[in-house]
């Protein structure tokens, strides 16, 4: 190498050979940075999703009952998942109706909004924080605290992902956004 010469470079080690190891190590670093991308994915939409997957399993493992096989479980699963998001996003389309006409119903349809999308997903945040601990901690107050804290921050996450008061809705929901708003006109 040159006058360049980085400080990174192993000793004899030609430009050509620094190269193809620095892009071997962007390589590597992308990986990492795509697998931590992807992990945090599944995190965020679990923690949004959660309690709309867990009640759609519940309700598909009781209407299948015994006789159903996990692909029509899981099937069923995902359909009631996403009937039951686009209830959330109707609702929120009537929300931001009503609003708009300043008609008083989009204030407890806003809470009922909440209440469903924000406050069910704490209470299971706070209680898988606190399975984390054991039987006789759980009832301690640092204990209370930390799972309490986790769950409410995950709440106001999640209220910041959906949103009530904007007309945003992934577009595979945006067709119940936009009924919502239509009916409340």
């Amino acid at each position: 190498m040159s006058y360049n010469y980085p400080y990174d470079a192993e000793p004899g080690e030609s430009e050509s050979e620094y190269r193809a190891r620095i892009e071997a190590g962007k390589a590597t670093d992308s990986l990492i940075s795509m697998l931590f991308n992807f992990f945090f994915w599944i995190i965020k939409n679990g923690i949004i999703y959660c309690v709309f997957l867990y009640c759609s399993y519940l309700l598909s493992k009781h209407i299948l009952g015994a006789e159903g096989t996990r692909i029509k479980q899981w099937l069923l699963t995902g359909l009631f998942t996403y009937l039951m998001l686009c209830v959330v996003f109707f609702l929120k389309g009537l929300i931001i109706g009503l609003r708009r006409k300043n008609i008083f119903w989009w204030k407890i349809l806003w809470l009922l909004g909440v209440l469903i999308t924000c406050f069910f997903p704490v209470l299971v945040i706070q209680s898988f924080v606190a399975s984390f601990f054991d039987y006789e901690n759980r009832r301690l107050f640092t204990t209370q605290l930390i799972s309490w804290g986790i769950g409410v921050a995950a709440g106001l996450y999640i209220y910041n992902i959906y949103s009530f008061l904007t007309p945003v809705a992934p577009r595979i929901f945006y067709w119940s956004l936009v009924l919502g708003i239509r009916i409340a006109r």
